[in-house]
């Protein structure tokens, strides 16, 4: 069984990829827009799990796969078992994918 704070530590671990995918996808160009995610994605990341596992695969993940994933582990924890600031987590999430998805060609 996968415990909240294992959903937690995934939530988040997905979270410093996407960060890492709009750092990688900026590269040298100033892309404000794309280092602004980058710092939300770990800003969130961090609210989320203070010590996320490092991550397994997907260092070359997009990242709006990232954000769903993200969102996916959030989502997935039941009511009443998760931090009280849960839903409004799971909302900067949410957020955060649609501030990424315009800001993408």
């Amino acid at each position: 069984m996968i415990s909240t704070d294992m959903r937690l530590d995934a939530a988040a671990r997905h979270l410093h990829l996407a960060a890492t995918a709009a750092e990688r996808q900026a590269g040298d160009s100033p892309a404000p827009e794309l280092r602004t995610i980058a710092a939300l994605a770990r800003a969130t990341a961090d609210l989320i799990s203070p010590t996320p596992a490092p991550p397994e695969t997907g260092a070359d993940a997009g990242i709006a796969s990232c954000l769903n994933a993200a969102l996916d582990a959030l989502e997935s924890i039941e009511p009443g078992a998760g931090p009280a600031d849960l839903p409004l987590l799971e909302w900067h999430v949410h957020d955060l994918h649609r501030v990424a998805s315009q800001a993408q060609p």
